[in-house]
């Protein structure tokens, strides 16, 4: 499916917006670059998951 000319200016906003309400989730979801410091890096997802491990707060198979 082709875009025509006219179609352009719309599908860039289109496109601008999508981005803006990417970068909104991102944010409020605190991922990718707006991740808080102590979560932005897989040590330290790997240490805050063994830690809750130990405290057994890890999810239990139902059974």
């Amino acid at each position: 499916m082709s875009v025509s000319d006219d179609d352009q200016p719309i599908a860039r906003e289109e496109a601008r917006i999508a981005l803006l309400l990417l970068q909104v989730a991102a944010s409020q979801a605190e991922i990718g670059p707006f991740a808080r410091r102590q979560r932005a890096t897989a040590q330290a997802a790997t240490r805050l998951y063994r830690s809750a491990q130990a405290l057994g707060g890890g999810m239990r198979a139902a059974g």
